[in-house]
């Protein structure tokens, strides 16, 4: 059911790696709205995609492209976040309400309305045992889990939706981006720890460092730039495109970012020195996604350009192009053991692609035959089963 190389023999020769097409064979269906976001569940056996008409669906895996549609928001759907064993899903939606549903049998178990405003963006804590959700009306609030009572909830000084919540890894901290800034605040109480100043336009993305140390931002003052989030909220360092951050993201041991943006650039650093390690290039629009492979040996990326492109993570050489969407890619993530990626478009349809490990071992073939050589035999090998 997953994606499969464009080749239909086995090549004698190394392909042009650049330029490897990836077809996806399992669409998840098409609707009359723009898909916003979409994750997978930690167990990897359903996908949960949003939509911009409110209505949301959980897909088998093993079943696609059958999905429960999850009905219930009367306004457009802005994020969903699934809870870290899986059970669950909350959407969250402009109609000013949060819904839980039960993944397994696709219903709806709570709704929470008539909350103050909109609300944009919605995150777990690590434990599952509270949610940190953003409001339109720069307003955060936390909640337990248990029975989605409030715990505390405060509001940023600034001018601008929530746009992003993330709690850090013991869930002691929560970041947010509202305005020219972003913040950490603590989630027993809701007292603001940092601010983070120094961007001059619109904060767009935020991401926690794996230790929970520095955080870093992105913002449409085509900068990326590492707070200290532990003291201070100190600048440490600020990365230069040559226009605006759309995606930030850490690898595991924290030591590097990608960063892409309107550019249609991926850059990949070395958060030690600063320093640009080397370039993701292909793309011919911006860059509006990207995300590690959890083993960081691989990058994916989402463009405008109606393509996803999987990257070697060491050097930047282009690994493949996933094609098939007809429009603008809005997200794009990698499955927890790194076999699948899940991309979201404009042209209303969710797609899941098998997303090879791309380690030699795995594969038939010689040791004197080329990564991409074992690859393209495997796949060959997978499309006569």
């Amino acid at each position: 059911m997953f994606a499969k190389a464009a080749t239909d023999t086995p090549p004698t020769a190394p392909p042009d790696e650049a330029n490897l097409a990836v077809e996806p064979p399992a669409i998840l269906e098409e609707f009359d709205a723009v898909l916003e976001s979409e994750a997978f569940t930690p167990d990897e056996s359903r996908v949960i995609t949003v939509f911009e008409d409110g209505s949301a669906r959980v897909w088998d895996q093993s079943k696609a492209p059958a999905g429960s549609v999850l009905e219930g928001h009367t306004g457009l759907i802005y994020a969903v976040a699934i809870s870290p064993d899986g059970a669950q899903a909350i959407t969250c939606s402009v109609d000013k309400s949060l819904r839980i549903w039960d993944l397994t049998r696709g219903s709806q178990t709570r709704a929470i309305e008539n909350l103050p405003a909109g609300v944009w963006s919605v995150s777990y804590s690590r434990d599952g045992k509270q949610i940190a959700i953003g409001l339109h009306d720069n307003r955060v609030q936390i909640r337990s889990t248990d029975d989605m009572e409030l715990i505390t909830e405060f509001k940023q000084d600034a001018i601008g939706w929530v746009y992003a919540v993330s709690f850090n890894h013991d869930g002691t901290k929560i970041a947010s981006t509202s305005g020219v800034s972003g913040w950490i605040w603590s989630t027993a109480d809701g007292k603001e720890l940092l601010e983070l100043k120094g961007h001059s336009d619109e904060v767009t993305c935020i991401d926690f460092s794996p230790d929970g140390s520095r955080v870093m931002t992105g913002a449409g003052d085509n900068t990326a730039r590492l707070w200290n989030a532990a003291k201070g909220g100190d600048s440490l360092k600020t990365l230069q495109h040559d226009a605006r951050v759309n995606c930030v993201r850490f690898n595991s041991d924290g030591t590097r970012i990608v960063t892409g943006g309107t550019d249609n650039i991926g850059r990949v650093w070395d958060l030690n020195t600063g320093e640009v390690l080397f370039n993701l290039e292909g793309h011919t629009e911006a860059i509006t996604t990207a995300d590690y492979s959890p083993d960081d040996t691989r990058i994916v990326t989402g463009s405008n350009d109606f393509t996803t492109r999987i990257w070697d993570a060491s050097n930047g050489q282009q690994l493949a192009t996933l094609e098939g969407h007809a429009d603008e890619i809005n997200s794009a993530v990698f499955s927890r053991d790194g076999k699948r990626i899940v991309t979201g478009s404009r042209d209303r349809t969710a797609r899941i692609w098998e997303a090879a490990p791309w380690h030699i071992s795995d594969y038939p073939g010689e040791d004197s035959q080329t990564h991409m050589q074992r690859f393209n035999l495997w796949s060959h090998q997978r499309q006569n089963d």
